[in-house]
Formats: structure tokens, sequence, C-alpha cells
């Protein structure tokens, strides 16, 4: 793209960004170099919140002297803690309409094709299933073009190319990966607040390289410094990239395990993050805990989620899987409250008039009924259920009634996601 000053979040944190309608009139025009002739042509930059997604700068270079133009958009919010990887399985037209956003270090894959355009090569921006789909096809018609008649390879490309209107058609459907380092990229849930059963999203940790791949560096590895039972390390901010410190503590909840609780806090920009995560690895059976939440005494229950823990609240139709949430140390009104400010209270989609007012009614809906449940006016089942083993709801008297804990053995499948089928703990050398 043109050669400009990247504008982000970290570099100007008071930047306004409206929700996203068809009366958005803030746009920025900047006069920049055109890479493809030389000369000067024109930016234009506009910031919005994207709906289920989080801020967003749109950019798009004009050049009127030689016709190049180029489109991208950028997070206007921080590098996420953790890469994400959505996967959708696409067999209809409300499928090719999804919207979707990525950044520019995303790598898109259609595993039928064994096709992927690598980790920043491209920017598709905000688009549809359908612009991605498009967009790929139109670079490897430019690509034909460019070279020679008859050059070796050619055939198998327009072949490509077929492959891709046919999915365009439907005749056929196929999985859109995208895999985002920076975490993030977004897929439309047609389904929200309800899991979706076309779209998988998985969350993963950043390697080295990716994190060189997102423009940050994390310190080097230090000695750990203790301070008493206190564990202090170095850290980088993830919304302003400066230094910071994490406090890391273990201790020991009663009935359950040692547990590490981790605080960072950056001095420069305020931000704070809490996470706890289990200290003895993955329990040998997976753990299923419903807890009949009927009122202030449940609702106050010590909640312990892992990263690996699924929610769900089957008088509320609401899943929430494990890749959706990070792990947390709270109790069963702060998930919930948690559940809320995400889904409704700071989700731009409910307010604005590009939403749409079916969702919109519904997801406010929502937000009423967990009101009802937070004031302990209304009965639930608070299901939790990891495959790992590591989460844990407070019991308040033995008997306790109102919990029923059952544990399972894991599937071949859950193996598979916590990545212990093929781990070697004996001979490993």
């Amino acid at each position: 793209m043109a050669a400009e000053t990247s504008t982000t979040s970290r570099q100007n944190a008071s930047v306004s960004f409206p929700n996203i309608s068809g009366d958005n009139p803030e746009v920025t025009e900047i006069e920049s170099l055109c890479v493809a002739c030389g000369r000067n042509g024109t930016t234009r930059l506009l910031m919005v919140k994207i709906p289920f997604y989080k801020e967003v700068i749109v950019s798009s270079f004009s050049c009127d002297h030689c016709g190049y133009s180029d489109t991208a958009s950028m997070a206007g919010q921080k590098i996420q803690e953790e890469g994400v990887e959505h996967s959708l399985l696409v067999t209809d037209e409300k499928d090719l309409n999804r919207t979707v956003v990525m950044s520019d270090v995303a790598a898109v894959r259609i595993p039928e094709l064994e096709f992927e355009a690598p980790y920043g090569r491209q920017s598709f921006g905000i688009t549809t299933v359908e612009g991605v789909i498009t967009r790929a096809k139109d670079l490897l018609q430019k690509y034909v073009v460019a070279r020679t008649p008859g050059e070796e390879g050619m055939d198998k490309i327009n072949q490509f190319v077929e492959q891709l209107d046919l999915y365009l058609a439907l005749k056929k459907p196929f999985h859109l990966v995208i895999d985002d380092p920076s975490g993030n990229c977004f897929v439309e849930n047609l389904h929200a607040p309800s899991v979706d059963p076309a779209l998988t999203v998985r969350t993963y940790q950043r390697t080295p390289d990716m994190d060189a791949l997102c423009g940050f560096e994390r310190p080097p590895a230090e000695e750990v410094n203790e301070s008493g039972e206190v564990m202090v390390f170095p850290a980088t901010c993830f919304v302003c990239g400066a230094g910071c410190q994490t406090n890391m503590k273990t201790v020991d909840v009663p009935h359950f395990k040692e547990i590490l609780i981790m605080s960072t806090v950056c001095d420069k920009c305020g931000w704070k993050n809490n996470e706890a995560k289990p200290a003895s690895g993955i329990e040998d059976e997976g753990v299923e805990i419903d807890l009949h939440v009927t009122g202030k005494d449940d609702l106050n229950r010590d909640v312990i989620k892992s990263s690996t823990c699924a929610l769900r609240i089957p008088e509320l139709d609401f899943d929430m899987l494990a890749s959706d949430h990070s792990s947390r140390y709270s109790t069963v009104e702060g998930l919930i409250s948690n559940i809320k400010d995400e889904l409704v209270t700071n989700n731009p989609f409910v307010q604005g008039d590009s939403s749409d007012s079916g969702k919109t009614d519904k997801l406010r809906d929502f937000g009423l009924i967990l009101d009802e449940v937070m004031a302990g006016n209304r009965q639930i089942h608070f299901i939790l259920n990891d495959p790992a083993g590591n989460s844990f709801i407070q019991k308040l008297e033995d008997p306790d009634t109102n919990l029923q804990i059952h544990r399972f053995k894991r599937t071949p499948e859950q193996d598979d996601d916590l990545c212990i089928t093929d781990m070697k703990t004996v001979n490993y050398d």
C-alpha cells in the first residue's frame, strides 16, 4: 500500500471511534506517496466500531495519476494476548454474506484446495466471505495475465480459479480458515449469542516469529525475582507496548488444587489484567460441574474457569466455547456480568442504524434476563465443562444439593485438542 504514517491506538488513544452506520462522516484525507508511480495520491481513513468486534481503522488509497488503488484495515485496539483462528464451513448464501474483518498480518486458507495466502501478504480489510474468495480469484487471474502464455503451471492455476467459481456459485461446500496472530480478525456469528454450528474459533499462543510479525518484541527471559511468596517478572503491556511487571503467586484453593494467580498492571497507560491458571497440569479425567443457581448465595460462590472450559446455561440456550474466554478467577455473578458486558453493554451492534433489529432486540432481551439472574429473581443451571479437569465451583456445604460434579473420560478428539495424544513423557530425547 502507499507509504504513509500509520495510526494506531497505541499512538493516539484519544481517537474517537463512532459506531458503524450509513451516516459516518468522519473521513480523514492524507496526501501520501503512490508506490506504483512515485507521485502523490490520497489516503482516506475511517475509524469505526464493527458489530460484535471492536474498533477498526479502514484505509483506502487512490492515485489520480496512474489509477493505482488499495484498501486495508488496521485494528484500532491493542494486539490481543493470543492469536485466533476462525474456521467457517460455507454451505449457503448466508454464509457467503457473513461479515469478515482481517488484519494485515492474517493468513487465509481453503483446506479443500490446499490454498493459502501466507501471513502478512495480503490485506483483505473489511469484507464478506464472498469478497475474500473473489479477491483471491482476482489476484490469481492477474498473476496469470502477467505471465507468458503457456508457461508451466498456468493450467493448474486456471483450474484452481474454476474451483473458486464453483465455490462462489455454491456448487460445493468448503471451509474458509482465517488465522490471525494479532487476534484481531472476525467472522460474523449468525446465531449470536448462541454457538454458531458452522463456525469454529480457536485461540493459541503466538510464537516469537508471530510476535515479530505483529510488531512487538517480548522482553528477554530473566531470572524470576522472589519477594516473599509473590514472584515478579518482566512483561510487555498489550495496549501501549511499554515495559511492565507481572506479579504471580501460588494459591492453594480448598477442596481443589494449587493455582497460579497472575496480575499485570501498566503504570504508563493503566491497563490491567488478571488471570488464573492451574499449577498441576492436565487431570486424568475431564470434569462437568452443574450449579443450580437459586439465589445470592449461589451467585457469590467462587469460580475458577480455565481456558479449556466451556460454559453452558441451558435455560437461556446459551453456550460459550472454551476459546471464547481466557481463564478467570471470579464469582458466578462476576462471570455472568462479564458475559453481559461483552455481548450487550460494550457491544456496538446493539446501537446505530447498521444493526439488525431482530438481532439487537434478541441481545437486549438476553441482557435483561441476565440482570434478573444477577438480582436473584431467576433460577438457572450454570454448567462448566472442562476436558482438562482444571475448573472449579466452591462448595457451600457437604453434601451440597445445588452442586453436581461429574468426572468423565475424555474422547480422542478432546485429547487431540489438549495436544496430549502424541505427548511423550518418557524417552522423549
